[in-house]
């Protein structure tokens, strides 16, 4: 197809008149406008693509965190049991200990009113025998562990009032 163009040129007092080809111009030019076309489309594409992994990412994020806040919630769960089974342990500790204690001093205080026992059955039967200097002595022997059994007694106090 030819179109014409005209123009008028002052200086010469003449119109200018061309025959153009526009077959090729106006090919081109819609070949253009489809490759700006199919351009924009694969930008839009893209923008859509990138909108719909952005999505996917918010959401597989939103997942993350509730897993986390999930994972968060059963540590501090078990930390807390841990806690309580820690100060358990403590007190059980501690009663073992008292345990342990309680039988050192009833071995401690037990040894001496043993001898003690044996002094006096000994001293009686000494009176009873008129073997009175003897049986002095063995009621001295009883007097050191009462002695004894009194700096136990003591011992033991002094550190009841240091771990108060």
């Amino acid at each position: 197809k030819r179109q014409l163009l005209e123009r008028f040129i002052p200086q010469i007092d003449m119109t200018a008149r061309a025959f153009l080809n526009t077959k090729d111009t106006k090919y081109r030019a819609v070949l253009q406008a489809s490759l700006i076309a199919l351009l924009l489309a694969l930008i839009g594409l893209a923008l859509w693509a990138l909108s719909q992994r952005r999505e996917r990412l918010a959401d597989l994020l939103a997942i993350e965190e509730r897993a986390n806040a999930t994972l968060e919630a059963r540590v501090e769960k078990r930390t807390e049991q841990l806690r309580t089974t820690q100060k358990q342990l403590i007190e059980a500790g501690k009663l073992t200990a008292l345990g342990q204690m309680s039988a050192g001093i009833s071995h401690e205080l037990n040894q001496p009113l043993a001898t003690m026992l044996n002094f006096a059955e000994n001293g009686a039967r000494l009176i009873d025998l008129d073997r009175k200097h003897e049986a002095k002595n063995n009621f001295d022997q009883i007097k050191g562990q009462v002695d004894r059994m009194s700096r136990i007694i003591k011992s033991l106090r002094a550190l009841s009032l240091i771990h108060i």
